[in-house]
């Protein structure tokens, strides 16, 4: 007779009651899943978004270092080092720290070099004047000579993409073999726009050989 009953029991399923305890279960598993899909998902975008600033910031300081270890190079400097002529050159009279109105102290650099060897400073074509600055969140490079309070200056960085909170250059000299060298420091911060919130800094010191007082 019992063994009857739980056949019967068995043929006929779930009771209502267990139904609806499985059902619960269920659907807290599936919220719980689906919760974690979405903050891994969020956090995936927010640690690709973090690589491409990461990306971008390298990106800016390598032309940064390259350009401005060239700065003051003159072609013609051996044999001025030959005769003796120790005076500064043209090329080094073109450097000075300043800023665009508005923006932080020292966030611009002009200086000058001799591209194309011909120990001259060449303004007209292929102008041999260069620089960056901090001008309304974006890095501009300097065009045609232009002052770093003047306009003309061109963008590198899409400020609605990265916007470019910090750029400060500090000059410094250190002793060397009885000459004393000059360095220069790069302090560069920024943030993706739409991640305002992951903010990554970079910071670089380079030495620049082609300028020593003697």
């Amino acid at each position: 007779m019992l063994n009857n009953i739980a056949k019967a029991k068995l043929q006929a399923g779930f009771s209502l009651v267990e139904l609806l305890i499985a059902m619960t279960i269920s659907t807290a598993t599936i919220a719980s899943l689906t919760s974690f899909v979405a903050i891994s998902g969020v956090t995936s975008a927010k640690f690709l978004a973090k690589m491409r600033l990461s990306e971008e910031l390298d990106t800016i300081m390598s032309l940064l270092t390259s350009e401005l270890r060239r700065a003051g190079y003159n072609g013609n400097a051996h044999q001025a080092a030959l005769s003796l002529e120790h005076s500064q050159s043209v090329f080094w009279q073109q450097w000075q720290l300043s800023h665009y109105a508005g923006e932080s102290m020292n966030s611009c650099i002009e200086f000058a070099y001799d591209r194309n060897n011909n120990g001259r400073l060449d303004t007209e074509d292929g102008d041999e004047r260069y620089g960056f600055r901090l001008r309304d969140r974006a890095l501009e490079m300097r065009q045609a000579g232009s002052p770093c309070e003047s306009g003309g200056w061109q963008d590198l960085s899409d400020n609605s993409f990265v916007r470019v909170t910090q750029l400060t250059f500090r000059a410094t000299t250190e002793q060397l073999a009885g000459l004393t060298r000059f360095q220069i420091n790069i302090s560069l911060s920024a943030h993706l726009h739409s991640h305002p919130e992951l903010s990554i800094q970079r910071q670089q010191t380079i030495r620049v050989s082609n300028y020593a007082i003697f």
